[in-house]
């Protein structure tokens, strides 16, 4: 069975996460007031480097209980939908740079689907879960046990071909492991690969039965200490945590200054200021993934409640709120 978010929904009010973690009611007049726009049926929504297009997956295929292959569709705006390929596989859509191709993984490989005329090729591969390409089409970031062995899942990186692996975090220490489930993002600039370590249960994260309970309580205690949003330099290894909660599926904004993110299996939907760490929650609820358009002004997400991709602008306003909010922090690569 495929893995779904099945929390209820919690409350529907918008609030912000001031420095000091508290928050504060929904009076903001910067909060986004209109509804977004629902514009068809399907889930995991990836806009294409033009922003012309969406690539996602149809949600009949996505939601079954059965192993089925997934079916890859393509929204061409305002409202042609094609069907381009199917795929048995675990990752995310990306899209080649510049091009007309959807990239995604299948047994190791990946794979680009050219969008008119179907045919497929090989562009690279991969070892471990949820590959993200990076923005110049070049590396190929995954999550993968630690190289000593323990069973932590940490973020690593490759080129395409699959050479130059090196693992980027280090989580051995601190108890926690990257999410499996929720997606990396890299930043537009190919500096800085966005994560999650959000714990969603003792055994996925490695507590086995056959423990102490007084251990397994420790070990959940570890792993809620340090869930959150993380960012890690793809270059330099830095890694910082920039948000407190049970947080996952994050989104770099094109400038790399906001990432989008999902808080509480799916209830809610924020955005995070990188430099002030300033966070706002967005309008709605059910939500199962979410990404930035390249224009920087607008969210894709797919929702659990209707299955169904919808669109939400953001005015100028919210953004730079975000932005002198906070009490700022120093993240270079």
């Amino acid at each position: 069975m495929r893995w779904r978010h099945t929390l209820p929904v919690i409350g529907g009010c918008l609030c912000a996460v001031l420095p000091n973690g508290c928050r504060s009611p929904a009076s903001d007049p910067v909060a986004p007031q209109t509804r977004a726009k629902r514009i068809c049926v399907g889930r995991c929504p990836v806009w294409s480097p033009d922003g012309h297009g969406i690539a996602f997956l149809d949600a009949a295929s996505y939601g079954s209980d059965e192993p089925s292959p997934l079916t890859i569709k393509v929204l061409l705006l305002p409202s042609e939908v094609r069907t381009v390929g199917q795929f048995e596989g675990e990752t995310d859509l990306f899209w080649l740079p510049g091009s007309h191709h959807v990239v995604y993984g299948d047994g190791g490989r990946l794979l680009a689907v050219d969008i008119r005329s179907k045919s497929v090729r090989k562009v690279g591969r991969f070892t471990g879960k949820g590959a993200a390409l990076s923005p110049d089409g070049k590396w190929v970031a995954t999550v993968r046990p630690h190289p000593s062995g323990v069973p932590v899942g940490n973020v690593w990186i490759s080129t395409v071909e699959g050479t130059k692996n090196t693992c980027l975090t280090d989580f051995r220490a601190l108890g926690p492991r990257v999410d499996r489930h929720a997606r990396l993002s890299w930043s537009r600039d190919g500096q800085w690969i966005a994560f999650a370590v959000a714990p969603v249960g003792l055994r996925t994260f490695g507590v086995s039965k056959g423990r102490a309970d007084s251990e397994a309580y420790y070990a959940q205690e570890r792993l809620l200490r340090h869930r959150g949003i993380w960012v890690v330099g793809a270059r330099t290894k830095r890694a910082m945590r920039l948000t407190e909660g049970y947080d996952y599926w994050p989104s770099w904004s094109p400038s790399g200054s906001e990432i989008a993110f999902l808080r509480e299996g799916g209830d809610e939907m924020w955005v995070v200021d990188v430099a002030s760490r300033s966070a706002k929650r967005l309008p709605g609820a059910w939500f199962d993934s979410v990404n930035w358009s390249p224009s920087g002004d607008r969210l894709a997400y797919s929702s659990v409640e209707d299955s169904c991709i919808h669109v939400l602008t953001l005015p100028p306003t919210f953004l730079r709120f975000l932005r002198e909010s906070g009490t700022g922090s120093d993240l270079r690569p």
